[in-house]
């Protein structure tokens, strides 16, 4: 998870509007998409067939590093 935050490709954009989705696999796999009206606004499609995809936001993301992070401490 660290890892897919600090390669966030957008790192300059606002983290609400930056979404990456995870993709199912045994490689780390996964998509960074930038909406720059937001992701309630946006009409963007991923094709990713029937696949089993979660999708956070980097706000979401960093939470879950610090929160890793403090647990290994």
């Amino acid at each position: 998870m660290n890892l897919v935050f600090r390669n966030n490709p957008f790192k300059v954009e606002n983290p609400a509007k930056v979404a990456v989705a995870f993709l199912p696999g045994p490689d780390r796999r996964e998509i960074y998409v930038y909406y720059p009206d937001g992701m309630g606004l946006s009409k963007p499609k991923l094709p990713l067939s029937d696949a089993a995809v979660t999708v956070r936001n980097m706000n979401t993301v960093g939470k879950l590093v610090a929160v890793m992070e403090a647990a290994s401490d």
